[in-house]
């Protein structure tokens, strides 16, 4: 490790402070991270999908198993970046013998459950010890230490978040009827989606996993080896290099000027002395001097000179007379406002109780006639809201009426079976489930209703099972007249047998 190209700062850090920084150089080159994941992990996790295609939970608990295959390849990446050696992609799988196979075994089996795996791996990837050195380095790596732990636990909620939010925007975004299309042509569809966005899920958490426990890492290196005190006696040694350096220029400066000098010296120029005046000379220069016009002359001179005013004080009695009297009144008008509160009060109180008991009183009818049988009494007497008699004939473009129907359905169900005409069988069978819903349990169906709202109808005001039945029903005869799907011959088989149990084998029954 080269500590003079390292591209962070390196100092005493406790563990929060380091996985910050991881997290903060994972978003830094988090666009390499995520490609260099795409190339292994999202192959993992599509060669995981690819063998259980059929059994989606086995696919995705693969691709949880094997996450300890395609994290070193992002530590080996990130380790390199942050001494100053950004290596392509290329490079990094080129090398997947010398970062994958070390301790591969150990990371798939006991290993795999270790909290502190991210905190950990560097020590199998970039140390290279093995054995019992490297179980005597982890000891000492993991002596408390605390942060690892948190960091597992952290990114595992995160993936989890992005998971379940990912899947309940697509439920939210997809309409119910093709949601339930897609799951009667493909049962497994939506979980393998909730694979998809799991891994996509991963894609991001993981270099956050990553470089936040390799900044651990670096942070517990610190603390043990000292590096900050190691760069402290380089750059101590460097400034004294310098400061030599410049002593030396300094020095050399000097030695040429005195030499310099001394060239100069060797063929002085000749100097004679000021002859100095006798004091008879003397007196006569002096008075020369005093005779001349800088000498003996005198000047008036005139200047502006500021006399300050005394002021009188001003007389503000009258202001603090104001103010006292003001403040006054004020005291006594908020005195007067909080007797007529105390008066009103404990009518307010009065209100605020009835108010609340009325609020309590609606909710619990509310909830009474929501989840109990007695809005099947409303619904039965043509109380419901927006309800109203079905008294057409016609239903979703279908006859519905009992003369419209044969007396045994199910038997006339089994023939058209028989005969291959699974749609016709679908059609009877949901023409003949209507009739027994609106003219024998009395159900009450919107003019504007569609087949699913009445369904949710159904749901709502019969026994569970007959609810059930109908809408499996209500599913595959959409899937087929609408979706153009075939049905399925077994469960066209079900849906007969399961109208029987509920209805008997005659329309009059």
């Amino acid at each position: 490790m080269d500590l003079d190209n390292v591209a962070i700062t390196i100092r005493p850090r406790n563990c929060w402070e380091a996985i910050d920084l991881g997290f903060l150089l994972a978003i830094k080159w988090l666009s390499r991270l995520w490609r260099l994941w795409l190339v292994t992990g999202f192959v993992a996790g599509t060669g995981s999908l690819l063998v259980f295609f059929g059994s989606p939970g086995f696919a995705l608990l693969l691709f949880w198993w094997l996450k300890p295959l395609y994290e070193p390849f992002l530590l080996y990446w990130l380790s390199r970046a942050v001494f100053g050696e950004i290596l392509p992609l290329s490079d990094v799988t080129r090398r997947w013998r010398e970062i994958l196979l070390p301790g591969v075994l150990a990371s798939l089996t006991i290993q795999r459950f270790s909290p502190e795996r991210s905190f950990l791996l560097p020590v199998r990837i970039l140390e290279g010890v093995t054995g019992e050195a490297r179980k005597n380095r982890k000891s000492v790596l993991s002596r408390e230490q605390s942060g690892a732990l948190w960091l597992s636990i952290s990114c595992l909620i995160i993936e989890c978040l992005l998971t379940v939010s990912s899947l309940i925007l697509v439920y939210i975004l997809i309409p119910n009827e093709i949601r339930r299309s897609i799951e009667y042509v493909s049962p497994f569809a939506f979980l393998r989606l909730n694979i998809v966005l799991y891994m996509f899920a991963v894609s991001f958490v993981t270099p956050l996993y990553i470089a936040g426990g390799f900044m651990l890492y670096i942070a517990r290196r610190v603390e043990l080896e000292a590096w900050d005190i190691e760069i402290g006696f380089k750059n101590i040694a460097a400034r004294f290099v310098e400061r030599k350096k410049r002593r030396f220029s300094h020095v050399s400066i000097v030695i040429l000027f005195v030499l310099s000098t001394l060239l100069f010296s060797l063929n002085p120029p000749s100097l004679q002395a000021a002859a100095i005046p006798q004091p008879e000379q003397c007196e006569q220069i002096l008075e020369q001097v005093l005779d001349g016009d800088q000498f003996g002359e005198k000047q008036v001179r005139y200047h502006w000179v500021y006399i300050k005013k005394e002021h009188k004080e001003k007389d503000t009695s009258w202001l603090s007379n104001f103010l006292e009297l003001f403040f006054k009144r004020l005291a006594k008008f908020f005195s007067g406002l909080d007797d007529s509160f105390n008066n009103w009060r404990s009518g307010l109180a009065t209100m605020s109780e009835i108010l609340l008991w009325m609020i309590l009183g609606g909710g619990g009818v509310w909830l009474i006639y929501r989840y109990t049988g007695i809005r099947r009494l409303f619904s039965r007497t043509g109380k419901d809201f927006g309800l109203h008699k079905k008294t057409e004939p016609v239903l979703f473009g279908m006859l519905v009426t009992p003369d419209s129907l044969p007396n045994n359905i199910p038997a006339e169900c089994r023939k058209l079976f028989a005969s291959g005409q699974t749609r016709k069988v679908l059609a009877l069978l949901y023409r003949g489930t209507l009739s027994r819903l609106l003219h024998v349990h009395d159900l009450r169906v919107p003019d504007s209703a569609t087949e699913m709202e009445c369904d949710r109808l159904v749901q709502h005001i019969r026994p569970e099972n007959e609810a059930l039945f109908f809408n499996r029903l209500t599913i595959s005869w959409l899937n087929t007249a609408y979706g153009h799907f075939e049905p399925i011959p077994n469960r066209v088989q079900e849906l007969i047998d399961q109208w029987t149990q509920l209805y008997g084998s005659s329309d009059e029954s």
